[in-house]
């Protein structure tokens, strides 16, 4: 009976290490499976944080980019977890249309340019201003001169500021003391500019009726004279006819606005207890009903 009871423990001692040599293993295969599977995520967990920040550097040089040029993002910029993209279907804003470009006067043959007007005005007023008499009037030799020099200017040097317009260059110099003499009825030899010159800046406008003239003393003040603002503000007869066709895609040109600063300037005089200079009404309307009369 002893006998048999030991080896029945001897037995079950062998089959207790058996198990216990199988448990070991298990553990021994365990420990292993979770140390490679630790290995695994710890470098995905590498290589994800290295991609989430190469997508993150990469939309923080484009924000940089836009920064340092002063530009909007207008494409979405889009990172989804270790991706990133840029939407271009997604739109921050509507982009605008560009700039128009700088007002430019349309150059037309048979009228003034703005800055030929203007270049004509001053060569003028220097001539008044070392005038003996200080006077408007000048003589009509010096306008042949001044014509000559012109058109000269016109056609050999191709000029443009101080040139007259285009169809005045076939003009005969007769022609344009013919033309210029109608305002020297007496044949006193001197014409004066300013007169002259507002014929020239309204040379596309029709002779105003006496109505439409009476539109200059409906503006001016209680003592006949006009200031600058309430001039250049004013709607008269020649608006429609001096006004210019702007360009495509340009901002519009003010024609009209500098035409009525042009005449402003022409007929414009300093008035003794008033501020800046004024047009006296009834001189202006008496000029500019003269070719009709």
């Amino acid at each position: 009976m002893r006998e048999a009871v030991k080896i029945e423990k001897s037995i079950l001692r062998y089959r207790l290490i058996q198990v216990r040599n199988w448990a070991l293993q298990q553990l021994r295969d365990m420990r292993q499976s979770s140390l490679d599977q630790y290995k695994m995520l710890e470098d995905w967990i590498f290589v994800a944080q290295k991609t989430e920040m190469d997508a993150v550097e990469e939309m923080c040089m484009i924000i940089k980019d836009s920064i340092e040029t002063e530009t909007k993002i207008q494409s979405e910029l889009r990172i989804n977890f270790m991706d990133f993209t840029v939407d271009h279907g997604t739109l921050n804003y509507i982009t605008p249309p560009p700039p128009k470009h700088a007002a430019h006067e349309v150059i037309k043959s048979e009228r003034f340019t703005v800055d030929q007007i203007g270049s004509t005005v001053s060569e003028l007023e220097v001539f008044e201003g070392i005038a003996v008499d200080g006077g408007s009037k000048v003589r009509v030799q010096f306008l042949y001169q001044f014509f000559k020099s012109r058109k000269n200017a016109s056609i050999g040097f191709s000029a443009f500021r101080s040139a007259f317009p285009k169809v005045w260059e076939d003009m005969s110099l007769d022609c344009f003391m013919a033309l210029i003499r109608n305002l020297d009825p007496q044949s006193t030899g001197f014409i004066c500019w300013r007169q002259m010159m507002t014929y020239f800046i309204l040379m596309q406008s029709k002779v105003p009726s006496q109505q439409e003239a009476d539109k200059l003393t409906e503006v001016a003040d209680g003592d006949g004279y006009i200031g600058n603002e309430a001039f250049v503000g004013a709607i008269f007869w020649f608006d429609k006819t001096e006004v210019t066709k702007d360009l495509d895609y340009h901002l519009p040109f003010e024609r009209i606005r500098f035409i009525k600063k042009a005449l402003f300037r022409v007929n414009a005089k300093a008035v003794q207890g008033k501020e800046g200079h004024q047009v006296r009404a009834a001189t202006l309307v008496e000029n500019l009903r003269l070719p009709a009369e």
